[in-house]
């Protein structure tokens, strides 16, 4: 054999290697990353539009909730009376709240009043349909407990579909004897729709569910994976009774499937042809390299367990574009992220934190101060004669103070290290990480002064308007005698300094400074 033929046959040889092992790599390592990629973005897309849906169900339960347990409530089912349905039960509070119906029942499923925006959204009579108690209706089991519970989830009645909350009736203080269930009901419709896509970013509809034609399709509510990647998947949505009530139909974004001929598998043959010819030179400054500082940056990101940059530009347009992508990607996922955890740290009624921010902000100040930075405070804050103030000017006017007095104490608590919580019901706490406890002390006396200008009118008050009782304790700069005393210790303390300003007459301050070997107590 001619050497001019060994060469071009040793160039074919090589050529045809760097060709089939290009495909081969390509088809066995790069493929299966880009499928899996892209059905995660399908899989992240779907558990969205469930969270959504979740979102908007949430708040027919919090209303739901503040109507069934209240005393004038119970009232009400024993004795109707006109004049309570057009002080508390009129039509306009319902659709403010974007409700398309209400309805009253006794424990027998019984209907003592409804309202509803669109005819014919329940059955005319609940007491001759058994399939809904439990589910909907309170059963035996549940009045028995004489507690406060609530169900929720998705009715299909006919051809409609809608999210429902159904609250047992009982006292305003959550305990006694169960009389009925208040229950509200939203439409799923077009409306519904829209806003679930402007909440996720994700194009989907909903459709009625036909149980013959769509009873295969896999539950929302079940563990959700997707096998196959596609332009769009369907899901089935079933009701509380468990039968077919919706279709949700998902259109990705991201659905083209990698092919085995494409430009990676290209871009590899080349790189081996170059590797042959020059060298490993270009292939570790062009690719490895890069690939390894793209490695280094997404072990850091689950090292770290948060959603990391890549801050690079890279020579291989490629590489480029995928880090590019990345980048999308994690910018989407973190405004996901952080609007679901705004959610889970906000009281629906105020807008000022809930226990969970509360419990979050306090555990880190109190971390700082054992680490010997600035002192640390916390202030119980409770609206007095609150349950006479809801009594008797109803549980809206009450929610209106409860809102204005989150606001006062928010306006106050401006300054970093300081954050005013809700900690249940009429109730708030306020962490305080400053400077000295002299500064904590004045905030407390300005929080009382701000509310009583607030001059919100209580009639049976024993000040004639709404005030508030402040409890705190106050711990001066970290000291070893302090080191077993946790952030929660420091809570009850203040809630007995609270329950002190309620037994001297209300309406004052009442803080206990902690200072190492000796104790200061001062009276507002």
């Amino acid at each position: 054999m001619r050497l001019n033929h060994f060469n071009m046959l040793l160039g074919t040889l090589v050529t045809l290697a760097a060709f089939v092992t290009s495909f081969l790599i390509h088809g066995l390592f790069i493929r299966p990353g880009l499928m899996s990629e892209v059905r995660d973005q399908q899989l992240m897309e779907v558990k969205a539009l469930k969270a959504g849906m979740n979102f908007f169900s949430q708040p027919l339960s919090t209303f739901s909730h503040d109507y069934g347990v209240w005393d004038e409530m119970v009232d009400f089912i024993q004795s109707p009376d006109p004049e309570f349905i057009e002080s508390n039960l009129y039509d306009d509070a319902f659709v403010a709240a974007g409700m398309d119906g209400a309805f009253l029942f006794d424990t027998n499923g019984k209907l003592v009043w409804g309202y509803q925006g669109v005819p014919g959204l329940l059955p005319d009579s609940l007491d001759s349909q058994p399939a809904w108690i439990g589910p909907v209706l309170p059963d035996a089991k549940t009045v028995s407990t004489e507690s406060a519970s609530t169900r929720r989830g998705i009715i299909r009645y006919g051809s409609r579909v809608m999210f429902f909350s159904n609250s047992n009736v009982l006292p305003s203080n959550g305990h006694g004897k169960v009389i009925g269930s208040f229950m509200v009901v939203r439409l799923i419709n077009v409306s519904l729709t829209d806003m679930l896509k402007e909440l996720t970013l994700v194009e989907s509809s909903l459709s009625l569910a036909n149980p013959r034609l769509h009873g295969r399709l896999p539950v929302l509510e079940d563990p959700i994976h997707i096998d196959e990647v596609a332009q769009s998947h369907q899901w089935l949505v079933k009701d509380v009774f468990g039968a077919p009530a919706l279709v949700m139909t998902v259109q990705h974004h991201k659905s083209d499937i990698p092919s085995f001929i494409s430009r990676e598998s290209i871009l590899i043959f080349a790189t081996f042809m170059v590797v042959v010819l020059l060298g490993s030179v270009p292939l570790s400054l062009f690719v490895l390299t890069p690939l390894g500082n793209i490695n280094r940056v997404l072990v850091k990101m689950t090292t770290r367990g948060r959603l990391t940059k890549i801050n690079q530009s890279f020579f291989i347009d490629e590489l480029h574009r995928l880090t590019g992508s990345f980048n999308q990607l994690a910018e989407m996922l973190e405004r996901h992220q952080n609007y679901l955890e705004s959610l889970s740290f906000k009281d629906p009624l105020t807008g000022i934190a809930n226990r969970r921010g509360l419990e979050a902000f306090a555990s880190r100040a109190h971390q700082e101060w054992l680490d010997g930075k600035g002192a640390l405070g916390f202030l119980m804050v409770d609206v007095d004669e609150f349950k006479q103030y809801n009594d008797t000017q109803g549980h809206t006017a009450g929610d209106k103070a409860l809102i204005s007095v989150a606001q006062t104490l928010l306006i106050e608590c401006r300054r970093r290290g300081e954050l005013v919580t809700r900690f249940g019901g009429e109730e708030f706490c306020v962490v305080v990480h400053g400077d000295d406890t002299l500064q904590m002390e004045r905030l407390a006396e300005r929080m009382l002064h701000r509310v009583r200008e607030l001059a919100i009118t209580h009639p049976s008050g024993q000040f004639g308007h709404v005030t508030i009782s402040v409890g705190g304790v106050l711990f001066e700069h970290y000291d070893p005698q302090f080191a077993d005393t946790s952030w929660q210790d420091m809570l009850v303390m203040a809630d007995k300094q609270l329950y002190l300003a309620k037994s001297e007459g209300r309406n004052r301050v009442c803080v206990r400074v902690m200072q190492a070997a000796r104790l200061m107590k001062t009276v507002g």
